[in-house]
């Protein structure tokens, strides 16, 4: 069985993972071209930003929070706009 953090390792080593899509669409859906104009509207750090969209971190469940609250678009749409929807885990 594998860990939690095996799991997340091997999300974002996934080809069906991809937060960039879904970074990219709010964006469009906002108006906004830059991340820097994103994390301006939703309160994070761009580097936050920078780390999900290249995979280096997992979107964690603050941040999809945070965009569903700027977009309204639902979670569950969310999620499934970055794909591997049914392994996606929330990280710290």
């Amino acid at each position: 069985m594998k860990t939690e953090l095996q799991r997340r390792a091997d999300l974002l080593k996934s080809k069906d993972y991809n937060p960039k899509a879904l970074i990219d669409h709010v964006k469009k859906k906002l108006g906004v071209k830059r991340d820097y104009e994103l994390v301006k509207i939703i309160g994070f750090n761009a580097s936050v930003i920078s780390k999900v969209r290249h995979k280096r971190k997992l979107l964690s469940a603050e941040l999809l929070l945070a965009l569903h609250d700027a977009t309204g678009i639902p979670i569950k749409e969310m999620k499934q706009m970055m794909g591997a929807y049914d392994t996606f885990r929330e990280s710290d």
